[in-house]
Formats: structure tokens, C-alpha cells, sequence
């Protein structure tokens, strides 16, 4: 699958949680829980971040969990040495989605538009 297909599936799986993700950065962010929310997609088993949909439901074929970067530091996801590049690199939370993608092949980080 192309970068560019996987993105568009992506992009519609993600719609019809769009209202929810928005509500769970808003509240990291109101209640200053942190600076860098990051919206976790995953379809393997994970301990990380708050549950917000369980995945392989007729609501969504992947769970997804609210973390934020301290978070993936404390579990060696993003090494300690990295946080100054990432941060450099994050695009503004009010503005943008902060994915990270786990799947078999590995995982990534997707920035996608809050609202479509």
C-alpha cells in the first residue's frame, strides 16, 4: 500500500472518532496534563496513554488511546536524547492531531488537520 493510501484510510477511520479525539486533547491541554497530547492508534495489544475506543468494534477497526510525549519517554518509545528534535518537529495540538501509529510492520508518527 502507497504512503498516500494508507494516509487516506487512515483519514476516514479516523473521522468518525474526530469529535471524540477532539474532546480528549482539549481536556489534556484545559487541564495542563501536558503540552504534547499524542493520539495512539494501534491494532496489537498496548499498555499506554487512557483508552478512548477499543478497536475491532463496529465504532472502529483500531483502538485509540490519548498518551502524551512524557509518557512515551518514560517507556523508551521516544529515546530522552530525542524529546528536543520531536518537540521541533511536533506541529501545534490546537491546530493538528499528533498520531502515532502501531501496527505489525512498526509504528510511526502521522500529523493529520484537527478539523476536516
Amino acid at each position: 500500500m502507497t504512503e498516500e493510501k494508507f494516509y487516506k484510510e487512515l483519514e476516514a477511520d479516523v473521522e468518525p472518532q474526530r469529535v471524540l479525539i477532539n474532546k480528549a486533547i482539549d481536556t489534556v491541554l484545559n487541564q495542563e496534563v501536558t503540552s504534547y497530547p499524542i493520539v495512539v492508534l494501534h491494532q496489537l495489544p498496548i499498555e499506554l496513554g487512557v483508552a478512548l475506543i477499543e478497536g475491532g468494534t463496529i465504532y472502529s477497526r483500531w483502538s485509540i488511546r490519548i498518551s502524551s510525549l512524557e509518557e512515551l519517554v518514560t517507556k523508551n518509545i521516544v529515546r530522552s536524547d530525542r524529546v528536543d528534535d520531536f518537540r521541533n518537529v511536533y506541529k501545534d495540538p490546537e491546530v493538528f492531531f499528533c498520531l502515532l501509529v502501531i501496527q505489525e510492520e512498526g509504528m510511526q508518527f502521522i500529523f493529520m488537520p484537527r478539523n476536516s
